[in-house]
């Protein structure tokens, strides 16, 4: 019989948190409130520095390698905290060990780190699950028969939103068990209300040539009266106030298992328009949501203008933003949090 003390999250190191990694960390958060019995960890991992004059020789006499992933050798966990973990509770710790107690331990590792799970935990038989944020990163090693075993024998996969549980299933059919997470929004922080001005929004991190490239189109046909404002460097504060008053926010999703910047700028009251990045299908829906068939710059420029002028009707825009914010609310994801939860109390 087990006696499931700690669940240990792994976590990749990284100087900006990205929506995912907040996305966990939320999670060892919440379940910290809910059971004073178990401790949810985190646990960062950068990989080691390699010397560069190595590298450079591989890349001039063309050593190939097999895509093998990340090795446990390779990898070494990171304690140092910094502003990134500022929002952390007292309850939640950051651990640097590797070495666990099949009795004691859980993991749960990110789809990027799945095939660590046959060398940690597999062989010392410890419990893990694998949850996955992204289902176009499910592929963290090219060896797939050892990923196969590392998702056959996971405990459970918690899945990120409903195309990333399709994908799962398609790919791994002989798992155990899928929990679906439902991601939250804090209405608190994105819906507030403030009188909007006439700017258009949009975060610069992905599809960079894309954006530049509309951005010239935009150039001469943008009133003079209105604004392209880049939601860059920011805290989770600075964004959701300048969602709250700007009037239009522009997606360059990609590849995304959900994507969580558009359904933020629909709740703080933006029009969006823009790419759905497969993931935001879930939610990206009129008349909120203008969707843009990707690469088509001509249409997302012409778009942008047309809306511009447009209203949404203000009791049809009112209905989709509680709707939103009632289907993707902290409420619901702490439901999806305690489902896993009784699974692992369960050993």
């Amino acid at each position: 019989m087990k006696s499931i003390r700690n669940i240990n999250f792994f976590l990749p190191y990284e100087k900006k948190i990205a929506g995912g990694i907040k996305r966990i960390m939320f999670h060892a958060k919440m379940i910290n409130n809910i059971d004073k019995l178990i401790a949810a960890n985190l646990l960062f991992v950068k990989k080691k520095t390699t010397s560069r004059w190595i590298d450079s020789i591989k890349k001039k006499i063309k050593v190939k390698n097999n895509y093998t992933g990340w090795k446990i050798k390779d990898i070494k966990t990171v304690d140092k905290k910094n502003q990134n973990f500022q929002f952390l509770d007292e309850k939640t710790k950051i651990i640097k060990r590797l070495n666990f107690d099949e009795k004691k331990d859980f993991i749960i590792f990110p789809e990027i780190f799945a095939h660590f799970a046959e060398e940690l935990c597999q062989k010392k038989k410890i419990n893990y699950a694998i949850m996955v944020l992204n289902s176009f990163s499910v592929f963290s090693t090219n060896d797939t028969k050892k990923l196969d075993r590392c998702y056959r024998n996971a405990e459970f996969i918690i899945s990120g939103s409903k195309l990333i549980t399709k994908y799962i299933k398609f790919t791994f059919p002989k798992i155990k068990k899928i929990y679906q997470s439902t991601l939250s929004i804090d209405k608190k922080i994105f819906s507030k209300n403030l009188p909007k001005k006439n700017i258009i929004t949009y975060m610069p991190r992905k599809l960079k040539d894309e954006s530049n490239l509309l951005f010239l189109y935009l150039k001469k046909n943008l009133p003079k009266n209105w604004k392209i404002f880049s939601l860059n460097n920011m805290t989770e504060k600075e964004i959701a106030f300048n969602l709250n008053v700007s009037k239009i926010f522009l997606s360059f999703s990609e590849l995304e298992g959900f994507g969580r910047p558009p359904l933020e700028a629909a709740i703080a009251g933006n029009k969006v328009i823009g790419y759905h990045g497969e993931g935001g299908k879930e939610f990206m829906k009129a008349p909120i949501f203008t969707t843009i068939e990707r690469g088509n710059i001509l249409e997302f420029a012409k778009t942008i203008i047309d809306k511009i002028d447009h209203k949404i009707d203000k009791k049809k825009q009112l209905k989709q933003i509680k709707q939103l914010a009632d289907t993707y609310s902290k409420k619901n994801e702490i439901k999806s949090i305690k489902r896993y939860l009784k699974h692992i109390k369960s050993y």
